[in-house]
């Protein structure tokens, strides 16, 4: 058998095509793994040559490579785990929203068969007036209520389901808008009405809940200021 420490570097025999070999594929890859460590440095172990072993810093450094590899492993291993448990805690934790009422920017409400719908809107003004409107899923004006005046904040309005003759209407989805009116100018004002949380799914990319609701709405975690029972 051929002894390396013979011949050029430049010629290969089997055991130098070999190592050549395993760097090469080892290289290609992003990251060296604990048992392509293992084997490359088994197999330099087995060919160094008897008259000129592995120095003892390089042995040192290489073992010094392979326990930082592990010690990397683990760590993944634990915030993988550490992961799968915060996902756990947090959609268990979530499963406590389902049939809650939970605030949303739509204006979106279901009413009728003896239903009440509450909204809010929010006034950075003094207003001379407060309007508020309902519309029925065809976009047709079924109530419409207006307030005196009124200073800056919060604006509570309930509607019983009625509409403007006094009349209960067929249950279903509507709408309310709002607007305040100043010195003639009217401005619209963003509506807040309580809708009902339908199911909890995981956002992967978030890392994080979401929440649908009973009117159709996808709210995000950072989304949910407001949870009524």
């Amino acid at each position: 058998m051929l002894n390396d420490i013979n011949l050029p570097e430049s010629i290969l025999t089997v055991n130098r095509y070999e190592d050549q070999q395993l760097k090469k594929s080892l290289e290609s890859k992003d990251s060296l793994g604990r048992d392509a460590f293992l084997t490359l440095f088994t197999t330099q172990l087995k060919n160094q040559s008897p008259l000129s072993p592995m120095e003892n810093e390089a042995f040192v450094a290489q073992l010094a490579q392979f326990s930082s590899l592990e010690s990397m492993k683990g760590m993944q291993q634990s915030i993988e785990d550490l992961a799968a448990e915060m996902k756990f805690d947090r959609f268990y934790s979530g499963a406590n929203f389902l049939g809650r009422s939970v605030a949303v920017n739509s204006g979106v409400v279901q009413a009728g068969d003896g239903e009440t719908a509450h909204a809010e809107i929010s006034l950075a003004t003094a207003a001379d007036s407060v309007i508020f409107a309902v519309y029925d899923a065809q976009d047709k004006l079924v109530y419409r209520e207006q307030t005196d005046s009124r200073m800056p904040g919060p604006v509570q309005f309930t509607w019983e389901g009625i509409n403007d003759e006094g009349v209960p209407v067929e249950p279903g989805t509507y709408r309310i808008v709002a607007s305040q009116e100043q010195n003639g100018v009217f401005q619209s004002r963003p509506v807040r009405t309580m809708d009902t949380i339908s199911s909890i799914q995981w956002d992967d990319s978030a890392k994080n809940i979401v929440v649908q609701t009973r009117n159709g709405h996808t709210l995000s975690a950072a989304d949910l200021d407001r949870i009524e029972i």
